[in-house]
């Protein structure tokens, strides 16, 4: 759960750092969950990004500090202690490309052409 007031991470490439949640939209409640969309205030942000520090924007909660139970039992939580969540634009399309993966920031850089993560027959 996410309450009001809280700052967690951003997870995609618009240029925002850090957002501090300042309401939950949809409900008259001050706390939200993994899916729900949240009103943001961009705290630290990139100098060259998309989206610049003090602007609002809209998100959506992708990671909590609480793991999940998922209906086939397994648990959904990534490292504990974090926070993220991703920005949305005007017409409620994503607007960055999300980061990569756990495992891919660990090398320090993407590999385009890697097969980890695909399906092979």
């Amino acid at each position: 759960m996410l309450q009001v007031r809280s700052s967690l991470d951003v997870a995609d490439n618009t240029g925002a750092k850090v957002a501090w949640n300042i309401g939950v939209l949809g409900r008259n409640q001050t706390f939200a969950g993994i899916g729900d969309v949240i009103k943001v205030h961009i705290k630290d942000a990139a100098p060259d990004g998309q989206v610049k520090k003090g602007e609002v924007h809209d998100a959506v909660i992708v990671r909590t500090r609480q793991t999940i139970r998922r209906s086939e039992s397994s648990l959904s939580g990534r490292s504990p202690g974090t926070r993220s969540a991703r920005l949305r634009s005007k017409s409620g399309a994503y607007a960055g490309v999300p980061r990569s993966s756990q495992s891919s920031r660990s090398h320090g850089r993407f590999h385009a052409n890697s097969t980890e993560g695909t399906l092979r027959s």
